[in-house]
C-alpha cells in the first residue's frame, strides 16, 4: 500500500516556501531541489542532479521526511564489527511533507 495524495491541499496556500530539502541518511547527504518547470523536487548529490539512464532528472512531486527512532541492532554486525542500525517505522510520529515548493509541518500519520 502507499500514500494517496489529494489533488489539492488548501493548507499549501499559507505554507512556508521550501525550495530545498536537505536530509542526512546515515552519513549520506540527500538533497531535493524544487524545480517549478517540472513541478517536482529533483534529487541531488553534491549539488548535481541525479539522472536516470535516459538522462532525465530523478524528480518527484512530493518528499516526505519521516522522523524515526533509531537504535543499534547488535544481532547484525558487519565485517568491521559495527552494529547495524534499526529504524522503527511502524507507529505514529512526526513527518514533514514537501509539496509544490512548500513545507507542511506538524503532521502526524500512522506508518505501516
Amino acid at each position: 500500500m502507499g500514500f494517496t495524495w489529494a489533488a489539492h491541499d488548501p493548507r499549501l496556500a499559507t505554507a512556508k516556501a521550501a525550495q530545498t530539502v536537505s536530509t542526512t541518511v546515515g552519513s549520506t547527504s540527500v538533497d531535493f531541489v524544487w524545480d517549478p518547470k517540472l513541478a517536482s523536487y529533483v534529487r541531488t548529490a553534491g549539488g548535481q542532479p541525479i539522472v536516470t539512464a535516459s538522462g532525465a532528472p530523478l524528480a518527484k512531486p512530493n518528499v516526505l521526511v519521516q522522523y524515526c527512532q533509531i537504535s543499534e541492532d547488535r544481532s547484525d554486525i558487519d565485517v568491521n564489527a559495527n552494529p547495524s542500525m534499526y529504524t522503527k517505522t511502524v507507529g505514529t510520529g512526526r513527518v514533514v511533507l514537501f509539496r509544490d515548493g512548500k513545507r507542511l509541518a506538524g503532521v502526524s500519520w500512522l506508518f505501516d
